[in-house]
């Protein structure tokens, strides 16, 4: 992956899965179980799979930060510690998976990261099941829709919301508390347009309604948002809360 403009790409069977989880340096031990959750799955992750780590941090790093030292020792095939200085919430994974996948592939003379790379997104604050990746990815793929799933959403009604759980069901905003995943042609060309046109007159809109902000995102290019609810793979909404919300 740290060739030059002609390293040679070899193209895989099946498309790469982006798992990208933003964190503080601050909370990083706190967290690391949940980090650690993310390279134990029963998905097995292959050459160009990578769990990128964003980790906030407005103070210097420490550099000989044991649990740091560990990631990159052990886990360097799958992990990339992504040091970052802002936090835009869950806006931030995706962002921060554009700007990898960009970069890998201005570097080979074929594309590594295609349009159907599929994008994971999910929150420092949930043990993920372990069925996690292997469940999203499975949806993913056998849907034609190229639709967003992840384990809840809502619609809004008369100024009331609706939760909505059940598999297949489509949701005007879709959350990322239990995991998402879509393709990253889904966000690109504009995406980071408009982020940052937004960031513009209003930062705090980002950073507090982040679902919200990405949901308008897909609704204006008519994406649909699926819920994902496999009790048999423990994973829905309320498997996640009732057994692994921190």
């Amino acid at each position: 992956m740290d060739g030059g403009k002609g390293e040679e790409c070899r193209q895989e069977l099946w498309s790469p899965i982006i798992v990208s989880l933003k964190t503080r340096m601050s909370d990083i031990h706190e967290t690391k179980h949940i980090i650690n959750r993310l390279l134990e799955q029963t998905y097995i992750y292959k050459r160009d799979d990578k769990v990128i780590l964003n980790i906030v941090a407005y103070e210097e790093i420490d550099e000989d930060d044991e649990y740091l030292k560990s990631l990159r020792d052990n886990y360097s095939d799958t992990i990339i510690v992504n040091i970052i200085s802002y936090d835009y919430g869950n806006v931030t994974n995706i962002v921060e998976a554009l700007k990898y996948i960009e970069m890998v592939n201005s570097r080979m003379n074929c594309t590594t990261y295609p349009y159907d790379t599929r994008l994971i997104y999910c929150e420092d604050k949930v043990l993920y099941p372990k069925t996690m990746v292997e469940v999203l990815n499975l949806v993913s793929l056998m849907d034609s829709d190229n639709a967003i799933w992840g384990s809840t959403g809502f619609d809004i009604s008369n100024m009331n919301i609706i939760i909505r759980k059940d598999h297949g069901t489509r949701v005007e905003v879709i959350e990322a508390y239990g995991g998402i995943i879509a393709h990253i042609g889904t966000f690109l060309p504009d995406f980071n347009e408009y982020i940052q046109s937004i960031k513009k007159d209003n930062i705090l809109i980002i950073q507090e309604s982040s679902d919200i902000v990405i949901s308008n995102y897909l609704s204006k290019h008519h994406h649909a948002k699926k819920i994902v609810n496999l009790e048999n793979k423990n994973y829905s909404f309320n498997y996640i809360w009732s057994n692994m919300n921190l």
